[in-house]
């Protein structure tokens, strides 16, 4: 969930009533519940081509029995004239819904972005 959320992507939900777009922010709803109603399913994942320069990691810390994530934390930055731009940090495993770092990542907008500051 964390890496959908960092990357900006969009279900795509459809039923006999029609279509709609939920973002991943808003698809994750509690731990093992979506945003997908009765009667709709899930027929499509749009994940947007990120712009040049951007790069993406995924870091899970394990339970060693399980392998479930402990925690997750997914970021996706550009780095564009020697600055991070375009940030987005998620976060999943430590509350009951992944969510977004929003104050990791208006920190880290337009601040150096080199292996000592990211």
């Amino acid at each position: 969930p964390g890496l959908l959320m960092a990357a900006d992507a969009t279900f795509v939900l459809q039923s006999t009533s029609g279509t709609r777009e939920v973002t991943a922010t808003d698809f994750f709803v509690s731990m093992y519940t979506t945003a997908i109603e009765e009667g709709e399913i899930l027929t499509q994942i749009k994940v947007p081509v990120p712009a040049a320069g951007t790069k993406s990691t995924y870091q899970k810390f394990m339970q060693p029995a399980s392998r479930f994530a402990i925690v997750g934390v997914a970021v996706q930055l550009t780095h564009f004239d020697g600055k991070c731009t375009n940030v987005r940090v998620a976060i999943n495993g430590v509350s009951a819904v992944p969510y977004r770092a929003t104050a990791v990542e208006q920190a880290m907008e337009g601040q150096a972005c080199d292996a000592n500051s990211v």
